[in-house]
């Protein structure tokens, strides 16, 4: 993984919990078949901080990727149906996969929206989209 190219940084709840890109790896391969149409594959290194007094829930299947032609993709990482628990204080790492043919550019500005992702008890906490442009392949 390789820190983004530019990264808008990261999103905060009013109550301090923070998520950011921190790191990405991005494959684009050109196919004669498919002319236009690029298969691409993201995976995002994300970073969630948890300063408050309570337990959170990333919903990593809830995030999307907003990509350059307008698609919010859904991720395709294996497990992500299942909440990630955050415990007070702890910072904690997981990686998201998208994959798409067309959609997806690795050197093209790209967004990762949040919104709805982050719960603790019984309610939503308030995140907004991360802007951040994906190293070129390598």
């Amino acid at each position: 993984m390789t820190p983004p190219a530019r990264g808008g940084g990261p999103t905060q709840t009013s109550d301090g919990v923070e998520l950011a890109v921190a790191g990405n790896h991005c494959e684009q391969t050109m196919e004669t078949d498919w002319q236009g149409a690029d298969l691409a594959e993201l995976i995002l290194a994300v970073k969630v901080k948890n300063p408050t007094p309570a337990p959170i829930a990333v919903h990593r299947g809830d995030m999307r990727l907003l990509a350059p032609d307008g698609a919010a993709l859904k991720t395709v990482t294996w497990g992500a149906r299942e909440p990630l628990f955050v415990a007070s204080g702890e910072t904690k790492s997981f990686d998201l996969r998208f994959m798409s043919r067309g959609s997806l550019e690795c050197a093209a500005p790209h967004q990762l929206d949040t919104r709805g992702a982050i719960t603790t008890d019984d309610h939503v906490l308030v995140t907004d989209k991360i802007s951040f442009t994906p190293s070129a392949p390598w």
